[in-house]
């Protein structure tokens, strides 16, 4: 009775090359056909080996993003400042560009990304509509944009009415009753 292996046994060297047929895109059956063929190992171990060299491209794939953001941040810094120090303005241009890219900093105006993971868009557009029936816009026909649009020209409005009083306000000089002129400053 043959029992079929669990765990990989096997030397290092062969998990190595069944990564390198796993990245360089052959796929799975192919793989198992040249491990068989050309490692010379069973179906069996051959399977087994290469569930340990899947799991290995795994665990290598398996990332800290931020860490290794941060670790890109700082060798562009390092060579940005490297090439002023020599007077390398093409490469310190280079490095800049690098690190707007990587901080995305440069994106085109169509490709800006929403991260709507960290919104919650229908309790905004709720909590909107309770301010907006706060000051009288209760009008749930309307879209909430016009309800805003119609809001910020009541702002407008009112900025423009504090406007005039205040010019009304203003104490007017008097004129001279016999020239109608207003009076010379002494």
């Amino acid at each position: 009775m043959t029992t079929t292996p669990t765990a990989w046994t096997g030397d290092e060297l062969t998990i190595d090359k069944i990564i390198l047929l796993l990245t360089s895109g052959i796929g799975h059956a192919a793989t198992l056909h040249a491990a068989s063929e050309k490692l010379g190992l069973d179906p069996a171990n051959a399977a087994v080996a290469l569930d340990e060299a899947r799991r290995r491209i795994t665990i290598a794939a398996d990332y800290n993003r931020d860490e290794q953001l941060g670790t890109a941040i700082l060798r562009l810094n390092d060579i940005y400042k490297r090439s002023l120090g020599v007077q390398d303005y093409k490469t310190a241009l280079s490095v800049q560009r690098e690190l707007s890219k990587t901080l995305g900093l440069c994106q085109p105006a169509g490709a800006i990304t929403v991260q709507t993971e960290l919104v919650d868009l229908a309790a905004d557009v709720t909590a909107a509509r309770s301010h907006f029936a706060a000051l009288g816009f209760d009008d749930d026909s309307l879209p909430l944009y016009e309800i805003a649009r119609r809001v910020v020209g009541l702002v407008i409005n009112l900025q423009q009415q504090a406007v005039e009083v205040t010019v009304l306000d203003v104490p007017t000089p008097k004129l001279s009753e016999s020239t109608g002129k207003r009076p010379r400053r002494r």
